[in-house]
This record gives C-alpha cells, structure tokens and sequence, in this order.
C-alpha cells in the first residue's frame, strides 16, 4: 500500500510542476552561457498593460533573472555583445541582433546557450518545450504563407492574383487542420491555448470553437488566458451587425470624461489605433478626408488610442501631426485599454461604424469601404 502512495506522489510531480507553470508566481529564469562573450542580457516582456525590461550580467557562466508573474506571457531575451545598451540594440537591423523567445512563467526556467542566445537549448520548462514542438511544425508553412501572400500582392492582373487566392486559401486550410490537431493531441499543455486562437482567428464561431476548447484538459480550462479567451469570445459574438454598441466613458487629452452616448443621433466611426502604430499612421490621412468630406452630414469619428502611460506626448503629438481634429480617449493601458477589451480588439488599425441610433453597421472597414458606405448611408 505504502509502495503504491509512492508511486502515486512521484507520478504527480510532473503535473504539480505544469499546474505551477500555468499560474501565477515568482519565477526564476537561469541561462547557462558558459561560451558566451555578452557581457549582459536582456530580459523584455510585458504585463498588464506595462512594458517590463530586466538585465543581467554575467556571473560564473549564466545569467540569472527573478521576478513575479501572473500568468505565462511571452518574452524575450536580448544579448548585449558590446555593452551598448538595450536602446542602441533594438536601432539595429533585426539580423544583427541575437534573440531568444520564450514563454515566462511561474517556478523554475532553465535554458543553455551552447555558442549563440538564438540556437538555446529549454532544460526544463514544459511549456516551452511545448513551444519549439508548436513552433516546429508551424515554421515552414508561415513561411510559405507570407511568400504567397507577397506574390499575391504583387500580381498585375485579377486572373493572376485570384491564382496566388487559391493557393493562399489552400496553406491557410492546412494551417488550421495542423493547429486543430495540435489542441487534440496535447490537450494537458498550455501551448493548445495559442493554437486555439490561431484555430479561432479573429471572427471565432463558438459552435466550432467550443466542442474542441473542452476537450482541453480541466487545468488548461481553469488558466487565467483560457478565461480571457472565453470572455473574447462572447464579445465577439455579441457584437455583430444589428447589435447594439455598448456604452463607454473614457477621459479625452484634457482629462474630461467623454462617453459614446454623447454623441447618439450621429453615425459614429469608433477607430482604435496608437501613435506607435504604423499602419494606423498612414490611414490617418484617408481618415482626415472622410472626416472633412462628412462631418456636416451627421457624422464624426471617436479616437480610442492603445497609448501606454510613457505616451501621452506622443499620443498628443501624433493627433496634432496626423491633423485628426476629432475627439480621442485614452486610459494609456495600451492593450489593456479597457475600451479596446470592451470591443475584444487584438489588433490595430480598427474600426466599429455605429449608426444614430447606436447599433453597430460594421467593422474592420478599409477607408474606401467606409466612404462607399457612408454615401449610402448619409444620402
């Protein structure tokens, strides 16, 4: 009997030792460098909204980190060759600097560099043993997928782009049949989460999503991103076309609370962007003209910035730059903006069009989209 509990007791070690990993904690990061010639590395990450920069030097052949977390986030290490700093790194071409990316979590992380910080090795660390085993079977078919895509873009005539669809449809039918067999065969690891969001995409369909989310073991199910993910769900099944948009009140450049319901009786562009954001910079001025071309036809546009709190400046000098004359919110959480998790957003530039009388007409409008629309509407 007592041989037996024994066994039992070691046998859930392991899985003692994945639950830790999934929640939230202090954490230990140990990186075992013993041919490294970098003086320091840098440990980069983000947490609630924060963006959160550790280093540390070498000592007796590894780098050690410590902190807390509140549940595994991706992260990225950083090597520091010449002692230039972090800020002069990140100003060279993406070729010349050594990375490694990871998942950090709570409990113990361990990693070797046998010569280079991008070829580490995971010592222990499931889930990130997880990760390269995901990011192993995903590697050569993104990469396929970007090139089409190129080549689609590229092409000069209907026939010739409709052709690069076809096969571009065909890779991103293999990407989700690769990501649903990810999730079946490794319901116990925390990675089946990120394929479930991939799987998932960004117009989730529950009737689809949810008989493969329980088959998901119960410790997965229970992690803080399962239950983030349940939430972007609903969001996004709540806010469809015909649905009324829900009501928010976020503080405007001066400080003053402006709500959406101020501006009820007018067509209203909800657009969710950032200073930092490039793509959202250079539809600015297609917006700019829109917004002159209808704002005395019932129609205006509603700023939500993802700025974070080091930003203000230049939140507010991106808005005087780009002449988005408009009101803009923020609560400068950056992805965290309670706003843009209101409205489930995952990804910027991004639009809701909602009507006068408060429901949404669409969303993720291009500026020409929006124009045709808005002459519809605003005859």
């Amino acid at each position: 009997m007592r041989k037996k509990l024994l066994i039992a007791i070691i046998l859930s070690f392991p899985l003692l030792a994945v639950a830790q990993e999934m929640g939230s904690g202090a954490f230990t990061l140990k990186v075992h460098a013993s041919k490294a010639r970098n003086p320091k590395l840098y440990l980069l990450y983000q947490m609630e909204g924060k963006k959160i920069m550790d280093s540390a030097e070498l000592s007796q052949g590894a780098y050690l980190f410590h902190g807390t977390i509140d549940q595994p986030r991706r992260a990225t290490l950083v090597a520091d060759s010449t002692s230039a700093g972090l800020g002069e790194i990140l100003r060279k071409s993406p070729v010349q600097v050594k990375t490694f990316k990871l998942f950090l979590h709570a409990g113990y992380l361990e990693l070797n560099v046998p010569v280079s910080l991008n070829k580490a090795e995971i010592i222990s660390s499931s889930i990130n043993k997880d990760y390269i085993k995901y990011e192993e079977i995903f590697t050569d078919l993104k990469e396929n997928i970007m090139k089409v895509a190129r080549r689609q873009k590229e092409s000069k005539s209907e026939t010739e782009k409709w052709k690069w669809k076809v096969i571009s449809d065909s890779l991103n039918g293999e990407k989700n049949r690769l990501h649903k067999d990810f999730i079946l065969k490794n319901p116990q690891s925390y990675v089946s989460l990120f394929a479930m969001e991939e799987y998932a995409g960004p117009s989730p369909k529950l009737s689809i999503i949810e008989p493969l989310f329980k088959s998901l073991s119960v410790e997965v199910r229970n992690t803080a991103l399962a239950a983030n993910m349940k939430r972007y769900w609903k969001v996004k099944e709540e806010l469809l076309p015909g649905a009324y948009a829900p009501d928010f009140t976020q503080n405007n450049v001066s400080g003053k609370p402006i709500k959406l319901s101020d501006f009820k009786g007018k067509y209203v562009l909800i657009d969710f962007w950032a200073s930092w954001c490039g793509p959202c910079r250079e539809q600015n001025p297609k917006l700019v003209s829109i917004y002159q071309d209808f704002k005395d036809k019932n129609f205006t546009i509603l700023g939500v910035s993802l700025d974070e709190k080091d930003g203000r400046s230049r939140w507010t000098e991106a808005i005087e730059k780009d002449n988005l004359t408009w009101n803009h919110v923020s609560d400068l959480k950056h992805w965290e903006n309670e706003v843009a998790k209101l409205y489930g957003i995952r990804a910027i530039p991004q639009t809701y069009l909602i009507s006068a009388a408060g429901k949404i007409i669409a969303k993720g409008l291009e500026p020409k989209q929006l124009r045709e629309l808005l002459l519809k509407e605003l005859k």
